[in-house]
């Protein structure tokens, strides 16, 4: 029963958000699971905290815009003394105050995912702003906008991945690393060339021995041998085009066997309908789906790891560069965004705000590091943008719902009138008649 049809009492509202939120954490964290081979599920307390987080989130968002349709008596004459033209502003801004109260549920998380969970709403409502500001004219439309935000993300957290690490969070600098083909000894001595240290020769001849390839004297050979020696570390001494296919196949590889349960699972759960209702066209579909984001990411790899040859052999060294030649991992990363062209739209803007999210977490763990259960102003600031950002989607969703692109999922745990903006009049006749009767 949904609070719209006035029947509902509030402490039903609440408590029955609290466990819609609750189970709905249970299952993306079981989608999780599986997806990462293991089972999240049950690590209970992780998902009691992430659970009540929801829940809470839910019920207060849920809870206020309950009193909003239907006040309790004491709170509808109290709204008698306010001026008219405040009661409409209230009613229109519901929304916006529900979404602003629902935030407060951050703090059950400990400081290090709200900083996680701040920077996801802040990025997605600095979408929904943007979209607002280029409809209203406030700034020109910019073509093109998700695959520049993937070359500038790529090219932080590619930067992050060899000179900054810890930085990056550690399920994400696992996956980055993983994908990136390169061992640790490799990436450390990606980072010594590129800042002119000498290299560690006793780690670096012991992984290449395993390799059946012949070690160093010298640490700093990659000063008068740049091209042999580079081709020897990074790419254990195989010709160009053997080092790509062998990269391409890999990468090709371990996409797959991540598109296709992730593909597989969504479509089950978001579309079983159609499934059932064309089968034929849904693994049609799914089947295409699967094939054009392997291509895209075998490709990105590819182009990440494969582009840092050619900027060391057109100049970007620490030889030529000094410390700017941490520019050279960098820039690779920016090459690599441009392959964002390769997936279809609806992709490419979810891949470009997953990136910026990353890289923005990384740049701020650089800039302000949080050191334990420590509530720094970073912290504190994050949990305001947090509040903010889940305020400014909400009215978002009620008043400018074209902006929002998940919106018929939203409207699955959001319980309020939606799918159309509120004129001045139609607020204030719908403020006297619901909040302030």
């Amino acid at each position: 029963m949904s609070n719209l049809d006035g029947k509902e009492g509030l402490l039903s509202c609440v408590f029955r958000n609290f466990g819609k939120g609750y189970l709905a954490a249970a299952g993306v964290k079981g989608v999780i699971g599986i997806l990462r081979k293991r089972a999240t599920i049950l690590d209970s307390p992780d998902l009691a905290r992430w659970g009540t987080f929801c829940g809470l989130s839910l019920a207060i968002l849920n809870g206020t815009l309950h009193i909003a349709e239907k006040p309790p008596k004491f709170l509808a004459d109290a709204s008698r003394a306010i001026p008219p033209h405040v009661r409409e502003s209230l009613y229109y801004y519901r929304a916006l105050v529900a979404g602003t109260l629902s935030g407060l549920s951050v703090f059950v998380l400990p400081p290090d995912l709200q900083s996680d969970v701040s920077i996801f709403v802040a990025v997605n409502a600095l979408e929904v702003q943007g979209k607002l500001a280029t409809n209203r004219k406030w700034v020109p439309e910019l073509p093109n906008w998700d695959v520049l935000l993937m070359m500038l993300g790529t090219a932080e957290m590619m930067w992050a991945v060899v000179f900054q690490p810890s930085s990056l969070a550690a399920g994400h600098r696992g996956f980055l690393v993983k994908h990136a083909q390169l061992h640790p000894t490799q990436i450390e001595s990606i980072r010594r060339m590129q800042l002119g240290l000498p290299l560690d020769l006793e780690q670096l001849n012991k992984f290449l021995a395993k390799h059946n390839l012949s070690g160093f004297t010298d640490p700093f050979v990659y000063n008068t041998h740049q091209e042999s020696v580079w081709n020897h570390i990074a790419h254990l001494n195989r010709s160009v085009i053997g080092h790509t296919l062998q990269f391409f196949v890999n990468s090709a590889s371990q996409a797959l066997r991540v598109y296709v349960p992730l593909y597989s699972l969504t479509s089950l759960i978001f579309s079983f309908r159609n499934l059932l209702k064309s089968p034929i066209d849904s693994i049609r579909k799914i089947a295409e789906n699967i094939i054009r984001s392997t291509i895209f990411f075998a490709c990105y790899c590819v182009v990440g790891n494969g582009s840092m040859r050619w900027l060391r052999k057109i100049g970007f060294t620490h030889k030529v560069m000094g410390s700017w030649g941490q520019l050279m991992v960098a820039m690779s990363g920016f090459v690599a965004g441009l392959l964002l062209v390769l997936e279809k739209p609806s992709r490419r803007v979810e891949l470009a705000l997953f990136i910026c999210r990353q890289a923005v977490h990384s740049a701020l763990n650089v800039v302000s590091p949080i050191q334990g259960s420590q509530m720094s102003l970073r912290s504190k600031i994050s949990n305001l943008l947090f509040c903010l950002g889940l305020g400014h989607m909400m009215h978002a969703f009620v008043q400018h719902p074209e902006m929002i692109r998940h919106k018929s999922m939203l409207s699955k745990f959001v319980e309020v009138h939606q799918g159309h903006k509120v004129s001045s009049g139609e607020a204030t006749a719908i403020s006297s008649e619901k909040l302030f009767r």
